[in-house]
C-alpha cells in the first residue's frame, strides 16, 4: 500500500507540474494616453521577417494581452499611431506598458532580459543627449561659418560615438551568455565579420544556441565567411535602368567597388557624390563601381541617379526575393555598405568610406 501511495503521489505531482507548465504565460497590461479606442499588435521578430502574434482592441485607453512562448522571444508591441516598444517575452512575467503622447513607451516589469534591454537603452540615451548638445553647437558654428569650430565639433562627436561603442561592447561581452545579447547579435550579424560573430556566439551556452536567434546565426555564419576579406564573393545578376542584365563576374576591372545604397539614404547619397571625383580620376586606371540599389520604386531610384550625376554602373531588382537573397549573401545590415574586390572577385576591403577609398585605391591599383 505504501509503495502504491508513493507512486500515486509521484504521478499526481507530475500531472500538476505539467498542468502548471501549460498554464504558464506572459501578461501585458497596456495603457494609452489620449486614445480611448484603437488596436494594439504584438509582432514577433523572426530575423527573416516579422509575424503578428496577436492583436487586441483598446477600450477606454487600456488593453491586456496574454500568451505563451516555448522559449524566450523578442517581439514588438505596437499601438497604431504611436512609437513601438521591444519586449522580451517570458512565461510567468508581467509587463506594464504605458504609451505616452510624444515620448517613448515606458515599460515596467518583465524578466532579466527585459532589464538588460533597459540598461542597454540607457547607454543609447546617454549618447543621444550628448550628441544633441553638440548639435546645437554645430548649428551655431555653421551659422557663423566657423570652420575651426565645425571641425572640433565633428571630432567631439566622433569621440562620443567611439566611447559609446566601447561602452556597448563591454556591456555585451559582460552579458554574452544571455538571450538579450544573442538576440542583439542576430540583429547585427549581417553587418559583422564571420570572425566577430563567431567570437560573440562562442560566449553563449549550448541551450541558447538552440533558440531561434541561435539557429539563425548558425545558418548565417557560413554565408558571412563567403564575404570575409580574402574570400571570393558570390556572383550576382541584376538589371540596369535600361533593362540590361549585368553580372558582377562579367565586369572586367582591376578593382571593383560593390556599393549598396537607396535613394532615401542621405548618407548613401553623400558618399556617392564624394566618390564621383575618385571614380573619374581612377576609372581609366582600372577602377569600377557597381551600385546595387535597395529601392523598390523605379522612379525614385532613377531620379536619385540623375540628381547625383552618378556615372558608373547602376543595378537593382527593385524588391522581391532576389533582393532579399542579395542582402543576406552580401551581409547588408545597414546603409551605406560596400565591398571592394579585386579582378578575381576576392574581397580586399569592407564598408570603407570615400575618404578611406581615396587613400587606399592607388595602392590597390599599383600606381603609388
Amino acid at each position: 500500500m505504501k509503495i502504491k501511495g508513493i507512486i500515486y503521489c509521484c504521478c499526481l505531482l507530475g500531472f500538476v507540474l505539467i498542468a502548471c507548465s501549460l498554464q504558464a504565460q506572459y501578461t501585458i497590461n497596456g495603457s494609452v494616453e489620449g486614445m480611448s479606442t484603437g488596436r494594439a499588435l504584438l509582432v514577433g521578430d523572426i530575423y527573416e521577417g516579422r509575424d503578428t502574434l496577436t492583436k487586441v482592441e483598446i477600450k477606454d485607453g487600456k488593453f491586456t494581452m496574454n500568451g505563451r512562448v516555448d522559449e524566450v522571444s523578442c517581439a514588438f508591441l505596437v499601438v497604431e499611431g504611436r512609437m513601438g516598444v521591444r519586449l522580451f517575452l517570458e512565461n510567468n512575467e508581467v509587463f506594464d506598458v504605458r504609451f505616452k503622447l510624444k515620448e517613448a513607451p515606458e515599460v515596467r516589469g518583465g524578466g532579466r532580459n527585459q532589464q538588460l534591454n533597459r540598461e542597454f537603452m540607457q547607454i543609447e540615451e546617454k549618447k543621444m543627449l550628448k550628441l544633441h548638445d553638440t548639435g546645437r553647437e554645430f548649428a551655431e558654428a555653421s551659422k557663423n561659418r566657423d570652420t575651426v569650430a565645425i571641425r572640433e565639433i565633428r571630432e567631439k562627436q566622433a569621440r562620443i560615438l567611439e566611447e559609446l561603442e566601447q561602452e556597448k561592447s563591454i556591456f555585451l561581452k559582460r552579458h554574452g551568455n544571455t538571450f538579450f545579447v544573442l538576440h542583439d547579435l542576430a540583429r547585427r550579424a549581417l553587418g559583422m565579420s564571420a570572425g566577430d560573430v563567431q567570437e560573440a556566439f562562442d560566449l553563449c551556452c549550448d541551450e541558447l544556441k538552440t533558440t531561434l536567434p541561435g539557429k539563425y546565426i548558425t545558418a548565417l555564419l557560413p554565408k558571412l565567411a563567403k564575404i570575409a576579406v580574402g574570400a571570393t564573393v558570390p556572383d550576382f545578376v541584376s538589371i540596369t535602368p535600361e533593362g540590361k542584365e549585368v553580372s558582377l563576374y562579367g565586369i572586367r576591372s582591376r578593382i571593383k567597388l560593390i556599393d549598396f545604397w537607396s535613394s532615401n539614404c542621405g548618407r548613401c547619397r553623400e558618399e556617392n557624390r564624394a566618390t564621383r571625383p575618385i571614380y573619374e580620376r581612377y576609372h581609366a586606371r582600372g577602377f569600377e563601381v557597381i551600385s546595387y540599389s535597395l529601392d523598390t520604386k523605379r522612379e525614385l531610384w532613377l531620379k536619385a541617379i540623375a540628381d547625383d550625376k552618378l556615372p558608373w554602373i547602376q543595378v537593382s531588382d527593385l524588391g522581391g526575393q532576389k533582393m532579399k537573397i542579395m542582402i543576406e549573401n552580401y551581409g547588408i545590415w545597414s546603409l551605406p555598405a560596400n565591398l571592394m574586390v579585386d579582378e578575381n572577385n576576392r574581397v580586399i576591403a569592407r564598408n570603407i568610406t570615400s575618404e578611406e577609398l581615396e587613400k587606399v585605391l592607388p595602392k590597390f591599383l599599383g600606381i603609388e
